[in-house]
């Protein structure tokens, strides 16, 4: 059954004049209408010394709300890392990695997963840390999984080009057509 999907697109315009302060445009995407409204300063809400202190005070804590929201989104990432690759071993059902393989990337994602929950308030950097740390744990397991260890490798063999002594003549493991250039 298929069924309709609206999209709508709000943009906010902020415009610190003496008419409005705020201009708001919805518009229906599958429709193309669009309705718009204006907020004005006229009922007594906020005097224009108000609105001058409040943009004031969002210049001067610019720097540390971007700090901030630096410090989330490194935690997210680890987060969003940790889950993924979880999820990833734990749903894994072929032969490529053994279950200590497994077991070792569920206890780097576990121990994430509480570093992060005891450190609440770490910087941006002690994140970073953490989650290359994470990434050095699960990096082989998981390239393992996806079909970059034991597999990669017979495909590599199988190629009829790798002649056993380190030596593919020039092909790099590629299998494919060869073309050889003609004077």
């Amino acid at each position: 059954m298929v069924r309709h999907i609206i999209i709508y697109l709000v943009l906010f315009k902020v415009i610190f004049i003496f008419q409005g302060i705020l201009h708001v445009t919805a518009e229906d995407k599958s429709t193309g209408r669009n309705k718009k409204i204006e907020i004005k300063n006229d009922k007594g809400r906020l005097s224009q010394a108000e609105i001058q202190r409040m943009v004031q005070d969002a210049e001067q804590y610019r720097e540390e709300d971007e700090h901030a929201r630096e410090r989330v989104n490194a935690r997210n990432r680890l987060e969003t890392y940790a889950y993924s690759c979880k999820l990833a071993v734990e749903n894994y059902n072929g032969s490529a990695i053994t279950s200590s393989d497994k077991s070792s990337v569920l206890n780097a994602c576990e121990e994430s997963q509480r570093w992060l929950d005891r450190n609440q308030t770490a910087e941006k950097e002690e994140i970073d840390h953490q989650y290359s740390t994470l990434e050095r744990k699960c990096q082989q397991v998981m390239t393992k999984m996806h079909g970059g260890g034991r597999q990669q490798q017979q495909q590599y063999n199988q190629g009829g080009n790798y002649n056993g002594n380190g030596n593919d003549n020039g092909n790099y493991g590629y299998s494919g057509p060869h073309v050889e250039e003609v004077d």
